[in-house]
């Protein structure tokens, strides 16, 4: 290997990173605070501050967990606050469905040129 290489980070994407490293049998430097980035738990709190869920599409982020049960829609929620909750099929959503409806339409344009995205940034430097 030309050069020295040092990942930043322990969140999800320098552990992806280090895994590729690692497996191409390049040497490299890992500098974190703690593993796992963002995932964390935190028992004073009793809060979990990473990612809930992983979608279909973290292709490279299915690689380092393991699945359990899939989420379902009828027992999920939306929080107004620590007291203030409602179901995702309710009245309240329903009033909302116009919204809903052009979130999903945003997020299907958006998930069309993400792909790419994000198969380019496998290959590019950040530079």
């Amino acid at each position: 290997m030309q050069g020295k290489t040092i990942i930043v980070g322990a969140g999800m994407a320098g552990l992806a990173c280090a895994q590729e490293f690692s497996e191409a049998g390049h040497d490299f430097l890992l500098i974190s605070k703690s593993l796992g980035g963002r995932v964390l738990y935190d028992p004073a709190e009793k809060i979990n501050y990473g990612a809930y869920f992983v979608m279909q599409n973290y292709h490279y982020a299915r690689r380092f967990v393991v699945p359990t049960t899939l989420i379902n829609p009828l027992h999920a929620c939306f929080h107004n606050s620590a007291q203030e909750y409602f179901s995702v099929i309710s009245g309240h959503t329903l009033k909302l469905l116009p919204e809903f409806l052009r979130f999903f339409v945003a997020m299907q344009e958006f998930k069309r040129h993400y792909e790419p995205y994000k198969e380019r940034c496998l290959r590019m430097t950040q530079r």
